[in-house]
């Protein structure tokens, strides 16, 4: 019996040295925009990432940006309020985050997806905001199957793991598919979500926090905001990596 424990260390030992010179063949992280070395662990160097467009002052509701520091919600949300409490955006949608997300989501450029849910994670823990789960917006199956993998299920896992709340991609599904919201105006963008979202009933008396990459509109996190409270959650509020401003 001492024999084969003392083989099972040796095995053990040489698994562990092996570890590490494996290890130091590992090449460090290139950021994703310039192609430097990256830092912290992601594929962002330090320049880059200081240069990133920073959402600064916003709406506390649907983060659109305000010019006034005084105001904490826009004319918008004063006027006819959002389903959702609150909106947690990391960025404005403008370069190079317009392109990284379009490179995720169009171009199966997943390493994407942790960098930008990373960083999304980082903003909502520093928030002070607080959920019970996150439930990714989902894609319809045809859709799913077309792409192949669902972008803010992708942020939404990184995301979580900073932020250290559970994922649940069961909680609310998409019945239908409609039409491609980014060539639709706004009033479109709403009459193309009508009862496209079912909720489980599993969500009664959650918080929870939907995640996406882009909000533009709101029309869709608005939408299946309404399907989760009608299911019973206590509170749903918007983690998105950008927002952005439909041009009229």
């Amino acid at each position: 019996m001492v024999a084969q424990y003392q083989q099972w260390f040796k095995i053990a030992l040489n698994l562990k040295n092996n570890w590490r010179q494996f290890v130091h063949l590992v090449p460090p992280p290139v950021c994703m925009v310039c192609s430097a070395t990256g830092e912290g662990g992601l594929d962002l160097c330090r320049r880059c990432r200081a240069e990133l467009p920073w959402l600064s002052h916003a709406c506390a509701q649907c983060a659109s940006p305000i010019h006034s520091a005084g105001f904490r919600l826009c004319g918008s949300c004063l006027q006819k309020p959002p389903a959702f409490t609150r909106t947690i955006a990391a960025f404005e949608y403008a370069a190079p985050i317009r392109s990284l997300l379009q490179n995720l989501k169009f171009h199966n450029r997943l390493s994407h997806a942790r960098v930008l849910g990373l960083l999304l994670g980082e903003i909502v823990a520093g928030s002070g905001h607080d959920a019970d789960v996150i439930v990714p917006v989902p894609l319809h199956k045809d859709r799913l199957k077309e792409r192949g993998y669902n972008q803010a299920l992708e942020i939404a896992h990184w995301a979580g793991k900073v932020a250290e709340r559970p994922m649940d991609q069961t909680l609310c599904r998409r019945e239908l598919a409609g039409v491609a919201q980014m060539t639709l105006t706004a009033d479109e963008r709403r009459r193309n979500l009508k009862k496209a979202f079912v909720a489980s009933s599993e969500v009664s008396g959650k918080r929870v926090a939907i995640v996406d990459d882009v909000m533009t509109t709101g029309a869709t996190a608005n939408e299946m905001a309404r399907e989760l409270l009608r299911k019973g959650a206590q509170d749903v509020q918007v983690w998105v990596v950008a927002r952005a401003l439909l041009k009229s």
